[in-house]
């Protein structure tokens, strides 16, 4: 028998997270759908929370049957809160208006390519953000660096070779001959402390 309810390319995901998670969700919706069809007199009750977006109760056992169709469907890959709510709801949404409406509704306005540009975009919001997060690790770790290399070792900043440049170091004469080009100052710091560690050991 050929399915009922199929999603297209141009569908937008119940879910927003892609993958096996919005695999689970349309799987779902469509076992919640079919036990829609096969109950036509059916009455599921639920009461959800203001401001909670993953809890809602069922009230009465229409409710309780339409629920364990649905999670029965996910497998083994379980349920969460927030899959439960969004594929109860948009099953309560099409049991009123069809599925033709929920088709026209989720299909996104540019087709396919539409989605994909939409999913491109966010990945690159995604990568941005996780550059700027790494950009401010590299500062709090120069900046904590410095600190042990002034307050712990008592180093200075000497030039580095001919340039301008300076690098924290124990001496003029490390700074130009000790320090590896493009070395970090937290790898210095670290060598420095894990040295001291060994002569505290041997001492």
């Amino acid at each position: 028998m050929p399915q009922k309810y199929k999603f297209t390319p141009a569908m937008r995901e119940i879910s927003g997270f892609g993958g096996a998670y919005e695999e689970c969700c349309r799987r779902m919706l469509i076992a919640a759908l079919e036990w829609l069809d096969g109950h036509p007199e059916a009455d599921p009750r639920f009461t959800g929370y203001s401001n909670v977006y993953d809890v809602i109760d069922e009230d009465n056992e229409d409710a309780k049957a339409l629920s364990k169709a649905a999670c029965d469907a996910a497998g083994e890959f379980g349920t969460t809160g927030a899959m439960h709510q969004a594929v109860i709801s948009s099953a309560l949404w099409i049991k009123t208006h069809g599925w033709d409406a929920y088709l026209e509704r989720m299909t996104h306005p540019g087709g396919e390519v539409g989605i994909l540009k939409d999913k491109l975009a966010r990945a690159e919001e995604d990568a941005a953000r996780a550059w700027s997060r790494v950009e401010e690790l590299i500062c709090e770790n120069w900046k904590r660096g410095a600190i042990i290399a002034e307050q712990v070792l008592g180093w200075n900043r000497y030039k580095v070779s001919n340039s301008q440049q300076k690098a924290y170091a124990p001496s003029q004469q490390a700074a130009l001959e000790d320090i590896p080009l493009g070395c970090s100052l937290y790898k210095l710091v670290d060598d420095a402390i894990a040295e001291m560690t060994v002569e505290s050991e041997a001492a």
